[in-house]
């Protein structure tokens, strides 16, 4: 009973961060104005994967919580599991979000590694993602299947269409414009999806797979 009242504190904690952050990115509320990156207003916000992945993770912990207080009032007898795996595909989101943001992103975008984690992207790239993780690894406590992991690709999966798509649509004399590829995945050229596509859906897989293995293991 103990954990299940910290993971629903935790669970609290997510959701109320990820309105928070989103409020301060779509409203444009800033404590600096040096060295932005990778910010939008208003509905444009919404072209990121950084944005979607922890709106998903919010929604994750909001339905998670709800279930948790009606167990913890003997309203349910049990949580269902879908809704653990609901959780656990917005928490490899935002872990693919941390990754990619601590690792590609940081070492290669113009305006300095450390303006990728300023106003509403401290949150997002690196508060949200880690209490994430915590919460659960170490205290959703579920029954595991190996289909759990495959079912991680599918937000992976729908957003390169947007992406991808978006810059195949705005290709200029065979060039890709960095407008469109704002993430810099391509490099300005429209072949490199060959190997940036299943790198992307590699690591997602990876991190379902390590996800669930440190669940399990953390909580056997």
């Amino acid at each position: 009973m103990k954990k299940l009242k910290v993971s629903f504190i935790l669970n609290i904690i997510i959701f109320v961060l990820v309105v928070i952050a989103t409020i301060m990115m779509f409203c444009g509320i800033r404590f600096t104005t040096n060295d932005i990156a990778l910010e939008a207003t208003k509905l444009s916000m919404f072209k990121y994967y950084t944005v979607d992945s922890n709106i998903f993770a919010g929604l994750g912990s909001l339905t998670l919580l709800i279930y948790q207080y009606l167990l913890m009032k003997k309203k349910i007898k049990k949580i269902p599991n879908a809704i653990y795996v609901f959780k656990h595909m917005g928490v490899i989101g935002v872990s693919l979000t941390f990754i990619t943001t601590l690792l590609f992103l940081g070492p290669t975008i113009p305006t300095g590694f450390f303006s990728l984690y300023t106003n509403s992207n401290f949150f997002f790239h690196l508060v949200i993602p880690i209490v994430c993780f915590v919460s659960f690894c170490f205290f959703d406590k579920f029954e595991q299947k190996k289909s759990y992991s495959l079912y991680s690709l599918i937000p992976t999966f729908i957003y390169s269409i947007f992406y991808f798509g978006n810059i195949i649509m705005h290709i200029t004399d065979g060039l890709v414009d960095i407008k469109y590829d704002f993430y810099g995945f391509l490099n300005g050229k429209l072949i490199n999806a060959i190997y940036v596509l299943p790198i992307m859906f590699a690591i997602t897989y990876l991190i379902s797979l390590g996800l669930l293995k440190l669940n399990n293991k953390m909580l056997k």
